[in-house]
């Protein structure tokens, strides 16, 4: 992996896993929350487990990765999706829709980190390229999502 690459993924996984300064808490409903819901939880259900699922997968299915798909590459075509910004406001990155149960994860910079994988319960789980587990996303009831890591720290939202 390149050192561009590494500089990328450390700031998205900065937004994911670093404590704020000041702590922001979102009461999340139990049935919403896939630390106490199996079937939403991609490490119970391999459905929504792109390790287990090949064609949610990107690695593996060309049509949800932006390397094989130009359509899904903001820095090279229009795109249709939701910008990022940290909990603190800072912009964070883009996130592109591949189709309805995916979308694709950039840094400002254009560089591809991560996909969202729909948890077919008005959500969607979040995952490194590498297919790890790192968050997920909620509506927020303005038409966008709030993103938290596993462990259900808010960490952003999108607009």
């Amino acid at each position: 992996m390149s050192t561009k690459m590494l500089t990328a993924w450390a700031g998205i996984l900065l937004l994911i896993s670093v404590s704020l300064s000041a702590k922001t808490f979102i009461n999340i409903p139990t049935g919403r929350n896939p630390k106490f819901t199996s079937s939403i939880n991609p490490k119970y259900t391999s459905s929504i487990n792109p390790k287990y699922t090949s064609s949610i997968n990107p690695k593996y299915t060309s049509s949800i990765n932006p390397k094989y798909n130009a359509k899904l590459d903001p820095t090279k075509n229009r795109w249709s999706g939701y910008f990022l910004f940290s909990v603190d406001g800072k912009f964070s990155g883009v996130i592109v829709k591949a189709n309805h149960v995916c979308m694709l994860l950039f840094t400002p910079s254009g560089h591809w980190v991560g996909y969202f994988i729909s948890n077919g319960d008005r959500g969607f789980n979040f995952f490194d390229n590498e297919g790890e587990w790192r968050g997920y996303l909620l509506p927020n009831g303005a038409r966008n999502w709030n993103l938290f890591n596993t462990s259900a720290e808010w960490k952003g939202f999108t607009t």
